[in-house]
């Protein structure tokens, strides 16, 4: 698949935004939408604000973002003033012009009033921008709030199955490729073989079957987007966590990249719902994807199907009314109902605010034990994004003329070569056949739930 692309992984250049774009860029790149910016609401509570960014660990100075602010407001108030100043002039010209006897000297006297208003609206405007464009950005930048039940320090372990495998363990790509089951050129190129390869089916198959049963319905993602949509999860560095596809005949002054990012992915179900509006009555809506996802490798690893630039994954999409709290409860037994016929030592963990993204106010995390690596290894997530990311992207719908914006919870629930390196790792002891044989009963036991 990534054969039809030429991608540039490491994209360096100076950084602009496409997620909101200031008057000045608007003639040379295309304004898709305009996010909300809700700050105000951390004004009320900066206290909460403070407590988010510090446990986090994010290097964010709050004092700075609000004295600019207030600045940009009182800058915004004088660019505002100057536009209705300069109206009223053209009203007042307007009617001098339409009396029988115009007095010329009044007229002139407007005349020359409107060319100082317009020389300090045009001098303005040269600093407006760039002021607007520097706040709004940090603003965009701030995370979202936490979920009551993230915690602060470490890790909250929810529950855990099957006994913690302790044999020693080669790296799985070791495994893979002695017993036949992988072809590993380098990150961006590895194919599995034999049972890997049927396995991946089976379990895909399974897990659609599973989803379908509980009322999700599977949803066709393409497998690019464009820059807005990543900006619209993570402001700052968004970018550097996606493929940049070259794009031979853009114009440089576009700020709207397109990126390789997968069907997996919370991105490409966005790309579908960015300036969408949907009726109340539909909500909540409950989607799954089956695909790929494209990201780029980390260059301090060694070798592993855990490193991988090109991932199998199920990706679950749920949105629902503002006012509807989430049910944490239920998609943690949602996990446990479908892992648990796998028969494999998993462990479902709520993450640390220091170790979730921005836009996630709750992460909950699939582990598995990496033998080799001798720590837990992310399998699978589901993040709770309250409505940080539809404000951002207008995702919304309408509730007593009112315009509202759904809470998004998204993941990927399975991530497959992650799994399997973690199987492959859990599994393997002196009679590596006891591989081969695991291997083809999940195979039948999968194929065989209906």
């Amino acid at each position: 698949m990534m054969m039809n692309y030429k991608v540039i992984c490491n994209l360096k250049r100076f950084y602009s935004s496409a997620l909101y774009i200031t008057g000045d860029k608007a003639q040379k790149t295309y304004v898709v939408l305009n996010p909300v910016i809700d700050f105000e609401k951390h004004l009320t509570k900066p206290d909460k604000l403070l407590k988010n960014i510090e446990a986090r660990g994010l290097p964010i100075n709050v004092d700075a973002i609000v004295k600019k602010w207030i600045f940009f407001q009182d800058i915004l108030n004088r660019k505002q003033t100057l536009d209705q100043t300069r109206q009223d002039i053209f009203q007042n010209i307007s009617q001098l012009l339409k009396k029988q006897e115009v007095d010329q000297m009044e007229v002139d006297k407007w005349r020359l009033h409107a060319k100082i208003v317009k020389d300090d609206l045009k001098h303005l405007k040269d600093s407006y921008y760039d002021v607007e464009g520097s706040t709004i950005l940090q603003i965009l930048g701030l995370p979202n709030d936490l979920h009551n039940k993230t915690p602060f320090v470490k890790k909250n372990v929810v529950c855990t199955h099957s006994i913690k495998p302790t044999n020693s363990s080669l790296n799985n790509i070791d495994i893979g490729i002695r017993n036949g089951y992988l072809k590993y050129l380098d990150p961006f190129t590895c194919y599995l073989k034999s049972d890997a390869a049927l396995l991946e089916l089976s379990i895909l198959e399974y897990f659609k079957r599973k989803l379908i049963k509980l009322g999700y319905l599977l949803f066709s993602n393409p497998n690019v987007c464009r820059t807005i949509i990543v900006e619209g999860e993570e402001i700052c560095s968004g970018r550097d966590k996606v493929l940049t596809i070259d794009e031979q005949d853009r114009d440089d002054d576009n700020l709207n990249r397109l990126h390789l990012c997968g069907s997996g992915t919370l991105k490409s179900f966005m790309v579908y719902f960015a300036r969408h509006i949907v009726n109340q009555v539909v909500l909540p809506l409950k989607y799954f994807s089956l695909g790929r996802i494209y990201q780029p490798i980390r260059t301090n690893c060694d070798s592993s199907l855990l490193n991988l630039s090109q991932q199998s994954v199920i990706n679950i999409f749920q949105a629902d009314l503002e006012e509807n709290r989430e049910d944490l409860d239920g998609f943690i037994e949602l996990i446990s109902n479908i892992y648990g016929i796998l028969g494999v030592h998993y462990r479902i963990v709520i993450l640390p605010a220091n170790q979730i993204e921005k836009a996630e106010s709750l992460r909950i995390s699939i582990e598995m034990y990496s033998n080799f690596r001798e720590e837990y290894i992310e399998v699978g997530n589901i993040s709770f994004y309250d409505n940080y990311i539809s404000k951002r992207l207008l995702f919304t719908y309408s509730c007593n003329k009112v315009r509202k914006y759904p809470k998004i919870i998204a993941g990927q629930i399975l991530n497959f070569h992650k799994f399997l390196g973690c199987v492959m790792e859990n599994i393997t002891s002196d009679s590596e056949n006891l591989l081969h044989v695991f291997l083809k009963e999940k195979i039948n036991r999968l194929n065989s739930v209906v």
